[in-house]
């Protein structure tokens, strides 16, 4: 997966979180780490990085102003 995904210089998961969000459209971070049984530091740098390069947008959580979908 990682040469695949080498030519979007992205890493293996990278694309499994932008697969993730593909799928459900809207999810927050803790949403993404129950997902992936993931550290959420690790999510949270990830993520961050992806929106950074164009690949996800964060938008404030109509319901809960505290977070991002």
């Amino acid at each position: 997966l990682n040469n695949s995904c080498a030519q979007y210089r992205l890493s293996a998961a990278q694309a499994g979180i932008i697969l993730i969000v593909c799928d459900f459209q809207s999810l927050t971070q803790d949403d993404i780490t129950k997902r992936l049984s993931l550290d959420k530091s690790v999510i949270a740098k990830t993520v961050t990085k992806l929106e950074e390069r164009g690949f996800v947008r964060r938008s404030t959580n109509v319901r809960d102003k505290r977070t991002f979908d």
